[in-house]
């Protein structure tokens, strides 16, 4: 199914060259490709041959969208299926957050970039409260004037579903006052 899904949108691309989207979604099906390799398990259960053909496939999303990035990266959803790939390649925190803004300059209203990056900096992908907290209060500061402390709850409610579960307020730098103005901020606006 895979392998079919890999030729069908890479002909669908091949098809329709100024699509963003065939081109993107040509990258994704890279990805999820790999990730059928890789799996859900923890890291240290990946067996080393899985880890090959996980990041094989992973570099040659990446190459696509680099081979293809002057139609594909007009769009933010590229830059999302980047951010999957930056994931998976344990790109640096630092190249993440560019990728998100560079999306958002194509499409400021696709918060999810935002949220992508931080998945990424949570401790089961590696990263630490501290960093977290850092770019949450960083893109809280940068979409405040839109949606006052909204995304600072939104990005915590996030990593907690996403990694630290019920003791959200115990491990991360999560401050509930800034949480509780941030839903009130959320349910105001919506």
């Amino acid at each position: 199914y895979l392998k079919e899904m890999d030729l069908l949108t890479l002909e669908w691309a091949k098809a329709h060259p100024k699509s963003a989207l065939a081109h993107s979604l040509h990258a994704d099906a890279l990805v999820e490709h790999g990730w059928s390799y890789r799996g859900t398990s923890y890291a240290k259960d990946v067996p080393p041959e899985a880890w090959k053909d996980f990041k094989d496939y992973l570099r040659r999303a990446a190459e696509y969208l680099a081979a293809n990035a002057e139609v594909a990266l007009t769009d933010s959803y590229a830059h999302d299926v980047l951010l999957k790939i930056g994931r998976g390649l344990s790109w640096s925190d630092e190249q993440m957050a560019r990728i998100a803004e560079d999306g958002l300059k194509r499409n400021p209203e696709d918060l999810g970039l935002y949220f992508s990056v931080a998945a990424t900096m949570v401790p089961k992908w590696g990263g630490n409260a501290s960093t977290l907290d850092s770019y949450i209060k960083h893109v809280t500061e940068q979409t405040r004037a839109k949606h006052g402390m909204s995304i600072y709850a939104r990005m915590y409610a996030s990593a907690s579903a996403n990694d630290y579960g019920h003791a959200l307020f115990d491990d991360s730098h999560a401050d509930w006052s800034k949480m509780k103005q941030g839903y009130e901020d959320y349910f105001a606006r919506y």
